[in-house]
C-alpha cells in the first residue's frame, strides 16, 4: 500500500494516547528485531528502554501504525537538551515516495519539539552513526520547513559506551530563547 502525501490523513499519538495500539506497536518492534537490518537489536523491547523514554510519537494511517519515534534524555547530556527522532522506525509494510524530510518527519518533528518546549528544554538534537549525506539532505529540507537546524562539524559522544556507535553525527536546533550555547 502506498501512503498518501496528505498530512491531514495521519493521526499522531503520544505516550498516553497510544495505549490501544500498544500490542500492535510491540509486534512491530518484535518483527523488526528479527529482520536482517543492521540496527535490529535496537528494537528489541529490552533494548528500547521503553519505560525510560520521555515521550513517544506513534503515527497512524487508517488505524495502522506507520511510524514510531521517541524523545530520550540521558545523564551524560545537558539537562536542557533532548534527543528527538530516537529509534525512528517506519513500518515496512507501507511504501511511499517520501523526501528525506517528508510527512513522517514533519509529524514527528512538530510533535516532539512541541513536547520538548512544554517541558522546558532549550535544545533538541538528532544523531546518526553513519549516513552523513542523508543528514545533510534532511537538514536542508528541514530548514525549509522549520529554520534553525545546525550540523555539528564533528561527531559527538551520545552514550557512555565504547563502541563506534557511541560517537555520532549531530544536528541540533535551539527551541527556546536561551543564551546558553548548545553543548553535547
Amino acid at each position: 500500500m502506498i501512503l498518501p502525501n496528505d498530512i491531514g490523513q495521519y493521526k499522531v499519538l503520544n505516550k498516553k494516547s497510544y495505549q490501544p495500539y500498544k500490542e500492535k506497536l510491540f509486534k512491530l518492534f518484535e518483527s523488526f528485531s528479527q529482520s536482517n537490518d543492521k540496527l535490529k537489536d535496537n528494537y528489541k523491547i529490552e533494548n528500547l528502554e521503553f519505560d525510560q523514554l520521555q515521550e513517544i510519537t506513534v503515527i497512524l494511517f487508517k488505524d495502522e501504525i506507520v511510524a514510531f519515534a521517541s524523545v530520550l534524555d540521558r545523564d551524560i547530556w545537558p539537562s536542557n537538551t533532548s534527543r528527538i527522532f530516537n529509534r525512528l522506525l517506519r513500518n515496512k509494510q507501507f511504501d511511499w515516495k517520501n523526501p528525506a524530510f517528508g510527512i513522517i518527519s514533519k509529524l514527528v518533528h512538530d510533535h516532539q519539539i512541541d513536547y520538548c518546549k512544554s517541558i522546558g528544554k532549550d535544545y533538541v538534537f538528532i544523531s546518526q552513526e553513519t549516513k552523513l549525506l542523508y543528514l545533510k539532505k534532511w537538514i536542508q529540507q528541514a530548514n525549509e520547513y522549520s529554520p534553525g537546524w545546525i550540523l555539528c562539524d564533528e561527531k559527538k559522544r551520545v552514550t557512555n559506551g565504547t563502541s563506534n556507535g557511541a560517537i555520532q553525527h549531530i544536528i541540533y536546533k535551539k527551541i527556546s530563547d536561551t543564551t546558553k550555547p548548545f553543548s553535547l
